[in-house]
């Protein structure tokens, strides 16, 4: 007998609803805003909507189709950026008739479109804005386009719908605009949910598929790619882990400085750091004399860093500020502690699960991990970080992204 698939209960407003969604940004495979728009336009195909990918290039265009067969892609070339965004993506929709148009990335609104179409707007962070010192104030040319397009994003945008409550917070207080919805990113299944409710990695990310023995890692190059020398990382038996990339705000060199204050105190205990582009701090490793301690191996696919992660002693992920804070959810889900970092969302995520430290003191997080590498409380902290990803669940399925964009959309025509 065939298996019927019980439809989701927005589909009842968003049956044959036309939704054109901005899919450039799924190139970028791997980066939260990847994950989280992956996730939407499987709703919304579930959801039975019409959906309609745009992007700027044939070839992505090519594998938007083999990954999303239901949907419809159209390519508009163009110059990307900025350009395309208030020219091309203008002059399209003015005839495409969309019931609602998604910018899944903070901004992405033409200015001088007016029509039917609902645009919907989806910040992750305003974190330029929280942190001007930081982003604004050292690049005067970057700062002056995305001022611009954030606020004609803010200004032309008829719903918004924020990753986090934080988020939403930072939207009402520095774009002055409420939010539709608060709708998290894609949160890995706790053991309670059923088998059916995990979406699968984005098919065009081109993803690998090998699983690792613990501790043994396929040295992989900067770029994603293997380094071609076929040769195995072998990783200490115990290890702290880092998996945030380089951008300021995390804090890569205080945690580095944090780990030399405290490796003397905790022999054998080594610090793993994930992803690419860390070549540049070797020089500061080499200073504090830990070179041998600190691992970099590059990107890994998923299912390397998921054995990655549950053979820690803890994630350290020390942000000054986050939209979300994926990573913590991650190592939730691998059953380790968390030491995080306070700004933005992150005692959202984290909730009473993770130990805090201010960012900006590496005493702290050195005393931190000291703490947490201990037997003492372990168990603990593992079956809190179980209980925070139920409630991160429970969230995540009561504010669907499908859910949240049928609010969104006009009434049908009686």
């Amino acid at each position: 007998m065939r298996q019927v698939t019980a439809l989701p209960p927005e589909a009842a407003t968003l049956r044959s609803r036309h939704i054109g969604i901005d899919a450039r940004y799924l190139k970028r495979a791997g980066i939260g805003i990847s994950w989280y728009l992956h996730r939407g336009i499987c709703e919304l195909l579930s959801a039975q909507a019409r959906v309609t990918l745009l992007t700027d290039d044939a070839a992505h265009g090519a594998a938007l189709l083999a990954a999303y067969p239901p949907a419809s892609v159209i390519v508009l070339p163009g110059r990307s950026g900025f350009i395309w965004e208030q020219w091309t993506l203008r002059r399209h929709l003015a005839s495409s008739g969309y019931d609602g148009f998604i910018a899944p990335a903070n901004y992405g609104l033409p200015l001088a479109y007016r029509g039917p179409t609902r645009l919907i707007l989806v910040v992750h962070d305003l974190i330029p804005l929280r942190l001007p010192h930081l982003y604004l104030l050292p690049r005067p040319l970057w700062s002056a386009k995305y001022l611009l397009s954030i606020a004609i994003a803010a200004a032309r945008a008829d719903h918004i719908v924020a990753v986090s409550q934080a988020t939403a917070r930072d939207v009402a207080r520095l774009l002055r605009r409420p939010v539709a919805g608060v709708v998290y990113p894609p949160i890995p299944r706790p053991a309670s949910a059923q088998p059916g409710d995990q979406i699968a990695a984005p098919a065009a990310a081109g993803r690998q598929t090998h699983t690792p023995q613990p501790h043994t890692l396929e040295t992989a190059s900067p770029a994603g790619g293997h380094d071609g020398s076929g040769s195995m990382y072998q990783f200490p038996e115990r290890y702290f882990v880092y998996n945030g990339g380089t951008d300021v705000r995390k804090n890569v060199p205080m945690l580095l400085r944090a780990f030399a204050r405290v490796r003397p105190t905790l022999p054998g205990a080594d610090l793993v750091i994930i992803g690419a582009g860390y070549e540049c701090f070797r020089r500061e490793i080499g200073r504090l004399g830990i070179a041998g301690q600190v691992h970099l191996p590059g990107y890994v696919d998923d299912a390397a860093k998921t054995a990655i992660l549950a053979n820690a002693l803890a994630l350290v992920y020390p942000s000054r500020l986050e939209g979300f804070g994926l990573p913590v959810v991650e190592a939730f889900a691998a059953g380790i502690p968390v030491i995080s970092g306070t700004g933005g969302s992150l005692r959202e995520v984290g909730g009473s699960a993770a130990t805090y430290v201010e960012p900006l003191d590496e005493r702290s997080l050195a005393a931190a991990m000291a703490t947490v590498a201990g037997q003492d409380g372990h168990q603990r902290a593992v079956s809190a970080g179980t209980a925070q990803l139920e409630l991160l669940w429970e969230r995540r399925q009561a504010a669907t992204f499908a859910r949240t964009v049928a609010s969104c959309l006009p009434s049908r025509a009686t």
